[in-house]
């Protein structure tokens, strides 16, 4: 009993230390290095594309990047406030594009479907452990950052949809 408490007290500390670590300083007014371009994604209609490829499609956009997976309770139930906040950001042409870190790719389009998730989604082929993830220090989903139109990483880390950063920075 005393082990399973003490696990259960070691998640839990990790958990919020993972949500509240703050984004690595070189993120903020960075843009992502040409081995973070290169990252392969397969889009929702069965091509590949790489990520470069997507920001060079948001140029002159403001976007906001979601990492997500279908595995991700707190994704799953932040969705309605997800799919306001892409409304909302629709008025001020603010782009939302969605990365999943799913194990599966199978389980992503699923999960698109069952959720009815709406947006620009891409399944991350190398899951988890890619050099996105790397780059930006990636310890939880969901995990936002916003793009401004330059292409620079504007607002590097934000774990809540409710969070105020990212309807202020619209």
């Amino acid at each position: 009993m005393k082990k399973t408490l003490i696990a259960v007290a070691l998640f839990f500390s990790v958990q919020a230390y993972a949500q509240d670590k703050p984004a690595p300083e070189y993120l903020k007014g960075s843009v992502f290095p040409d081995s973070v371009r290169a990252l392969s994604l397969t889009a929702l209609d069965g091509s590949e594309v790489f990520f470069g490829e997507i920001l060079a499609a948001h140029t002159g956009q403001k976007v906001v990047l979601d990492i997500w997976a279908t595995w991700c309770k707190d994704c799953i139930v932040s969705l309605p406030e997800l799919q306001q906040l892409m409304k909302d950001g629709k008025k001020n042409d603010i782009h939302f594009v969605l990365l999943s870190v799913d194990r599966e790719e199978i389980k992503w389009r699923e999960g698109i479907k069952k959720y009815k998730i709406k947006g620009e989604h891409f399944f991350i082929n190398e899951g988890w452990d890619n050099a996105l993830s790397n780059y930006i220090d990636l310890d939880w989903v969901p995990r936002y950052l916003i793009i401004d139109e330059d292409g620079k990483i504007t607002v590097p880390k934000v774990v809540k949809v409710d969070d105020p950063t990212l309807k202020d920075n619209f």
